[in-house]
């Protein structure tokens, strides 16, 4: 059975992002507890947090404590996605919306985490959508306060940070774009004048189904191609377009994109592992890794 808490330091990253991936998906539910009751006697403490629209949990093992966030799930997030303005903060400027959700649930999410750490055991992140935006400033407070993630993976995960504060952004940071995925694009990189936005990480992965594609896009050429196709799509498309861009930026996609990555042979190993936690040192060859 393929068990989601087991995580290591030791495992390849692809394995590590899948689990994370699947952690995520599992904050969108109503009850994260229900989902991760096949490995209950795994985890010592499960902690939901919510608050106006931002919803996620904390799990906790004897090793590993992971905090998970859901991405655009209702109405109040769409509007907090919309705020592009910016705000000083983190070594340059922070996306206002975002850093206002986060200002929300940070005491919740802080006290949990301290209380359910009660044996160093090892940080991670992980969010997608707006819960990747999320994750992605709570690895930086969380390192302001002195407890730096090992690892915050997020997925789909629109841009935070002023170009200056994507540049001092410290922790580890993958982040994981389907090559379809409109929301990685916005903001984008300049809202007015005077707001400029940038991606940061430590290493960016881009998914892509179409495994044949012939030319690799890469940075800013990315982003014009994303916007070059709505603006001279035929009218008669745009739906077509939008209706596959929702189905690109749904978790599910990235866990299926995942799995091709990891290959045939290491997904069956892992899904039919014991659910005991022991650490996996076999080498996992990625097919694709180029900046996003």
């Amino acid at each position: 059975m393929f068990n989601p808490l087991a995580l290591t330091r030791s495992c390849h990253y692809l394995e590590s992002a899948w689990r994370l991936a699947v952690l995520a998906e599992i904050a969108y539910r109503d009850d994260p507890a229900a989902s991760l009751l096949p490995f209950a006697e795994h985890y010592r403490r499960l902690e939901v947090f919510r608050e106006a629209g931002a919803f996620g949990f904390v799990v906790a093992d004897d090793r590993n404590l992971v905090v998970a966030l859901r991405g655009t799930d209702e109405a109040i997030d769409w509007v907090t996605n919309l705020k592009t303005a910016q705000t000083r903060g983190f070594g340059g400027a922070v996306h206002r919306g975002f850093l206002d959700a986060l200002a929300l649930i940070w005491p919740q999410v802080w006290a949990k985490v301290i209380e359910a750490r009660d044996n160093e055991q090892t940080l991670w992140l992980t969010g997608h959508s707006l819960g990747g935006a999320l994750a992605t400033i709570l690895a930086a407070r969380f390192a302001e306060e002195g407890l730096e993630p090992y690892l915050t993976c997020t997925f789909g995960s629109p841009r935070v940070f002023s170009p200056k504060a994507a540049s001092a952004y410290l922790p580890r940071l993958y982040r994981f774009v389907n090559k379809g995925d409109l929301v990685p694009t916005v903001p984008p990189p300049f809202t007015l004048p005077w707001y400029r936005y940038s991606h940061t990480g430590s290493l960016s992965i881009v998914l892509d189904k179409h495994r044949r594609q012939a030319v690799q896009l890469k940075g800013h050429d990315q982003d014009r191609f994303s916007w070059w196709r709505w603006l001279f799509t035929p009218t008669s498309e745009l739906l077509v377009n939008l209706t596959q861009c929702i189905a690109d930026h749904a978790m599910s996609s990235y866990i299926e994109l995942l799995k091709v990555e990891l290959g045939e042979e290491t997904v069956h190993r892992l899904e039919h592992a014991s659910v005991r936690i022991t650490p996996h040192r076999a080498r996992i060859t990625p097919r694709r890794a180029q900046a996003a």
